[in-house]
């Protein structure tokens, strides 16, 4: 933890305004670029309950190596804005 590897943005474009709605969140752990499948159970989870994706799916780790030694650890959250169909 006391020399990161990796630096990065959630927001690349530096616009940290989501917009106002309904957002569905997940949880997974793992290392960067290991997201799992998380999207796509988010997505199947969506189209069973009648709700559709209304935008990005943002990325976020809670927990990374600035907090955590054991990379399998890392805590990302993922959310996307959502709407009934």
């Amino acid at each position: 933890p006391s020399k990161p590897d990796r630096f990065f943005s959630a927001n690349p474009l530096g616009n940290d305004i989501r917009p106002e709605g309904d957002y569905m969140f997940a949880y997974t752990r793992g290392y960067y670029g290991e997201p799992n499948d998380i999207a796509e159970r988010m997505w199947d989870y969506a189209q069973k309950n009648y709700l559709e994706f209304s935008g990005p799916v943002y990325n976020l780790f809670l927990l990374d190596e600035i907090s955590i030694t054991d990379r399998s650890q890392y805590l990302l959250q993922a959310s996307v804005r959502v709407t009934k169909v």
